[in-house]
């Protein structure tokens, strides 16, 4: 570096930022690092941008003021870029500022280090709405510490962590010699640039400080906007991406793979719902390209091994069906339903199945969504073959790979696909309102009639679960939620939006969390996340046959309202809800359990529910025998 060369390069591209560029200018200027120069890239701005990065420049000597036609930010970068005259370049956004110390951390770095190409470090996100700064952990290592190494040694993060600019200073040298450039479009301009550069760093440095302060949650900035011209920008950086890494081994791009799929879907995720359907057949099309290195399309409804485990499977295997019209919103007539099952609960869902058939009014129609985490392919095959029932069309969503990194409580007949409804509105937000049943369900009205319930005013309505004096202590005393409120959660109605608006997955899990032991999982952390926000549906529509079954020898123990509801359940009828452990097949000859076999006789599963009843009594038997001979 000559005496003249700054240490660094400074480059802010600025649209319309006379509000926040000043704090991101006298942020940089205030560091304890002097040799620098500031280059302002006014991306054609129509305020007062210009005006605030001349009055700065009239006061610092180091900072010039660059200007062009509006291009966008990845044209304003590699402006910058080309005036630039610094060891180093740090592009930094105008809405973004500097912690005091950050080049004094970069500068030991680089000294430290003078072949490092690459100089990350980590970072904070300061939410614009609330003021609230957190610390994110991009790169693991202590907070004042730092490692180095190669791309090869730090290939999983450099691949699959932060590609923004402004985390890193760059060897200007390298990244001309690279002849490395951003892409000039509209969103997702940096994708590439990240690839096309770390893959060649000679070394690398990760930086455990976070050394920038990056705004969030400003619904004007461009990561805030979601539509169709972002997801044909991103489709397009993808492809750069791809083509910057075709040179690595295939289990390294896989991993970029992988990592832009998940940002693609990401977007359909956050698009408004009469938005997804033309976003979803742009991105089935866009991802059908020749450059497209892995296929990541249904293999006749089968997953392939390859992506069994990643987390964006799931709502790529919706994005798909939406493309299709196989999900479609406007489909007259037509219910959204969806089941969570395993491969032992597959026969008497089909039975549920054929209740729903059998029951729905003529001109109606369901679509129906099997949640399940790894159903064998044979059964995927035969559900989405439609069982011949003529007014259901049925698909298989594999959520394995979205499941993976939760840690879900299981006991008893409580298995992990009992969570999985947890997934509902946010994969099938296409739809306004979402049924969700139990698969141990008999139907016996038209399921039209559940759907048109005004759950307008809800995240998700339920029936009121009448059962006893116990529980109803353990409802209002351990999770603070009045007994006449908490709903049984094998019938419910969701109000999709309000569930996103509410972040329905992640406050029921956060409730899991807080509790080490919850009586009934699954609906115990839906009626805690949402309390204030449930709605009450007829009682009719979720009968309890368990507790038929129990008040056949005992009366209730409960308030007046408990035997209400449950009388009222039990006279309706609608929906036969076979819960708990105490199944139909296991009681054969109970009155509730006769509705069931009913309509088993006529499903296309009835053989192997007859299989399972009698593996289940063969258990049983099993178990008394060895009980009797040990107490001869």
């Amino acid at each position: 570096m000559s005496e003249r060369e700054p240490l660094v390069s400074v480059i802010i591209p600025a649209f319309n930022q006379q509000a926040r560029l000043q704090q991101c200018l006298h942020s940089v200027l205030a560091q304890p690092v002097a040799n620098i120069e500031v280059l302002v890239v006014d991306d054609g701005s129509t305020d007062a941008t210009a005006a605030v990065a001349r009055t700065v420049a009239r006061q610092d000597g180091r900072v010039r003021l660059l200007q062009q036609a509006n291009a966008g930010a990845g044209a304003a970068r590699n402006y910058g870029l080309r005036h630039a005259r610094g060891l180093y370049v740090h592009f930094v956004d105008a809405d973004d500022w500097l912690q005091p110390d950050a080049y004094a951390h970069w500068q030991q770095a680089a000294v430290s280090h003078p072949q490092a190409d690459v100089l990350l470090a980590n970072f904070n996100e300061a939410n614009a709405a609330t003021g609230h700064v957190a610390r994110v952990a991009a790169y693991a290592v202590e907070d004042d510490g730092s490692e180095v190494g190669s791309f090869d040694a730090y290939h999983a993060v450099l691949l699959q962590g932060p590609v923004m600019p402004w985390n890193r200073w760059l060897r200007r040298a390298f990244v001309l010699g690279l002849g490395a450039q951003f892409d000039e479009i509209a969103f997702a301009n940096d994708r590439a640039f990240h690839f096309r550069t770390v893959v060649h760093a000679r070394q690398v440095v990760l930086l455990g400080a976070a050394l920038v302060n990056y705004r969030v949650g400003n619904p004007q900035s461009l990561a805030a906007q979601v539509g169709l011209p972002r997801l044909q920008a991103s489709l397009f950086a993808f492809e750069g991406a791809t083509q910057a890494v075709a040179h690595l081994p295939q289990a390294m791009q896989h991993m970029v793979f992988s990592q832009c799929m998940h940002d693609l879907v990401g977007l359909y995720a956050r698009a408004a719902p009469q938005q997804q359907p033309a976003m979803a057949r742009a991105l089935v099309q866009g991802l059908a390209a020749p450059w497209v290195p892995f296929s990541p399309f249904l293999f006749d409804g089968a997953t392939p091994a390859l992506f069994a485990q990643a987390p964006w499977w799931g709502q790529w295997q919706v994005v798909q069906l939406v493309a299709g019209g196989a999900a479609a919103v406007d489909a007259e007539q037509a219910i959204p339903v969806v089941f969570a099952v395993n491969a032992a609960y597959v026969p008497f869902m089909s039975v549920a199945l054929q209740s729903i058939d059998d029951s729905l009014a003529p001109g109606w129609r369901c679509t129906v969504f099997v949640l399940h985490l790894g159903l064998p392919t044979e059964t995927v095959h035969w559900l989405q073959q439609g069982l011949g029932l003529a007014k259901l069309s049925v698909h298989c969503i594999h959520l394995g790979g979205a499941c993976g990194a939760v840690a879900l409580h299981t006991r008893a007949h409580y298995s992990p696909e009992m969570y999985l409804r947890l997934w509902i509105p946010e994969l099938l937000s296409v739809y306004p309102k979402l049924v969700y049943l139990d698969a141990d369900v008999v139907v016996r009205r038209s399921l039209h009639h559940l759907y048109a319930e005004d759950v307008s005013a809800c995240d998700v309505a339920g029936v009121q679960d009448p059962n006893n004096e116990g529980h109803k202590a353990y409802v209002e005393q351990r999770l603070n939620v009045a007994a006449e409120q908490y709903i049984n959660s094998g019938v419910l109605v969701f109000n999709t939006a309000n569930c996103l608006a509410h972040s329905f997955r992640s406050g029921c899990f956060a409730v899991l969390a807080a509790h080490e032991k919850l009586n009934c999982p699954d609906q115990d952390m839906i009626n805690v996340a949402c309390k204030g926000r449930i709605g009450l549906l007829d009682p009719g529509w979720n009968y309890l046959w368990n507790y038929g079954f129990a008040r056949k020898r005992k009366p209730p123990d409960g308030p007046a309202w408990f035997a209400d509801v449950f009388e009222e359940a039990r006279s309706k009828k609608y929906i036969v809800h076979f819960s708990s452990a105490i199944k139909p097949w296991d009681y054969m000859h109970d009155e509730d359990a006769d509705i069931f076999w009913e309509v088993a006789k006529r499903s296309a599963a009835y053989r192997q529910v007859l299989r399972e009843a009698c593996l289940r009594k063969s258990a049983a038997l099993a178990r008394l025998r060895a009980a009797l001979d040990e107490a001869a």
